[in-house]
């Protein structure tokens, strides 16, 4: 039996997010400035895990923050 390993990552901050508001698969909201700068600290601060494949939600959330974090890395969506 082949066992994995599954690191389950939070997209980055939304507008939404900082007002507290409830937005599901429903609202395909982007990562805003704040939620960048939040990644971009937590990539500094933090280290990773280094996948072959990166598994991404289709919401752009999703893929934004997981092209900042994996920019070279395969992804399936």
């Amino acid at each position: 039996m082949k066992n994995y390993t599954l690191h389950l990552i939070r997209h980055g901050i939304t507008e939404a997010n900082l007002k507290k508001l409830f937005v599901g698969a429903g609202m395909d909201v982007p990562v805003c400035d704040a939620g960048f700068a939040h990644i971009e600290r937590m990539m500094a601060q933090y280290t990773y895990p280094n996948p072959a494949t990166v598994f991404v939600s289709p919401m752009l959330r999703a893929r934004q923050t997981a092209d900042m974090l994996y920019p070279d890395k395969t992804k399936i969506i």
